[in-house]
């Protein structure tokens, strides 16, 4: 004899990304990441993508079309939304490892801080950017300049042209 039917849990978020890690972008292009946001529930649920900004210090710019990915998407029972993430390197950094991006309930999600067990997933991606560089210029002297004993051993160099704040910007060498 049953006492009494067994609750079942409705919503079972689920994450996976493919792939996971990407490397060699170039520094003005973005990764492009296929998330896949399972609801493995018996009905219809509206689900939340976080992005954990601890997870991301540096600073990358996370999109999933276009716009930020840190919104809310409603997906069937026993189905599944296929999204393109895109990942662009910020300000100064090219390596970006394990951001944590989290599929949960709109209900019962509190960060882990509540008394209770979040309803959540979380996959983790990392991408690697080539180094890249700025442009820079000799302004002075021109072209078929002449070095003579008037400069004593010093010749005055205008340089332009360059971003004094790229991050990837860390000296300039000299070779004549």
């Amino acid at each position: 004899t049953i006492i009494d039917q067994a609750t079942v849990q409705y919503e079972q978020p689920r994450i996976t990304a493919s792939p996971s890690t990407v490397y060699n972008v170039p520094a003005d292009g973005s990764a492009v990441i296929n998330l896949n946001l399972i609801n493995d529930g018996i009905k219809q649920e509206v689900y939340a993508i976080t992005v954990l900004e601890a997870s991301n210090p540096n600073g990358a710019i996370l999109k999933i079309d276009g716009l930020t990915p840190n919104r809310q998407f409603a997906i069937p029972p026993q189905a599944s939304l296929n999204k393109q993430l895109t990942v662009s390197k910020g300000a100064t950094q090219i390596v970006y490892d394990s951001l944590a991006i989290v599929f949960h309930s709109t209900c019962q999600y509190s960060y882990s801080t509540a008394n209770y067990k979040d309803i959540a997933d979380t996959v983790y991606i990392s991408v690697n950017f080539l180094p890249s560089c700025t442009d820079v210029a000799i302004s002075n002297p021109g072209d078929q300049f002449v070095l003579n004993n008037s400069f004593n051993d010093t010749l005055p160099l205008i340089l332009s042209g360059y971003d004094i704040n790229y991050g990837g910007l860390e000296k300039i060498g000299i070779q004549f």
